[in-house]
C-alpha cells in the first residue's frame, strides 16, 4: 500500500487476523488535508491518541507492544466517500427531478427525496458488518 492514509501506532491486543492499535504518532498531516476529517480522522480527537482495528496479514506477526504502521487505501477511501455522500446526493436529485417530471409538487418531490435517503442509510446501518470489511484499516509493516 503505497499511497493512501497511513499511521504509526502501538500494538495493544492481538488475535489471529485482527489487532487493535492506538495510534499515537501525533502526525495528523495527511487527515489535515482532508475535507471531511473532523467526520472520520482518527485522530480528530483532542488527544492525538486512539485505539482502532486493524487486519493483520498471516506473513507479518505482530505481538503486544510492538510499533506499527497501519494505512488505509486511496481506493478505500474514495469508495466510502461516494457510498456516504456522493451516492444519497445522487438519490436525492433523482427523486426530486423523477417526483417533478411524474407531476408531483415540490414538497411532495422533496418529502419522498428525504423519505429515500432515510431507507438508503438505513439500508447502510443493517449491511455495516459487510461494508466494515472494506473499510478497514491494515496493519502494513513495523515501524
Amino acid at each position: 500500500m503505497s499511497r493512501g492514509v497511513t499511521h504509526k501506532g502501538v500494538v495493544v491486543a492481538a488475535s489471529a487476523h485482527n489487532v487493535k492499535v492506538r495510534i499515537d504518532d501525533g502526525n495528523a498531516a495527511g487527515c489535515a488535508a482532508c475535507s471531511l476529517h473532523s467526520l472520520c480522522s482518527p485522530l480528530g480527537k483532542s488527544d492525538d491518541s486512539v485505539t482502532i482495528l486493524a487486519r493483520v496479514h498471516d506473513s507479518l506477526p505482530v505481538n503486544e507492544g510492538e510499533r506499527v504502521i497501519v494505512g488505509i487505501s486511496d481506493g478505500a477511501q474514495w469508495r466510502a466517500v461516494a457510498i456516504a455522500f456522493s451516492l444519497p446526493c445522487l438519490l436525492m436529485l433523482m427523486i426530486v427531478v423523477a417526483g417533478r417530471f411524474l407531476g408531483f409538487g415540490d414538497d411532495t418531490s422533496a418529502l419522498a427525496a428525504l423519505i429515500a435517503t432515510v431507507l438508503y442509510f438505513g439500508v447502510l446501518y443493517i449491511f455495516r458488518s459487510r461494508l466494515r470489511v472494506s473499510y478497514r484499516w491494515k496493519v502494513i509493516g513495523k515501524a
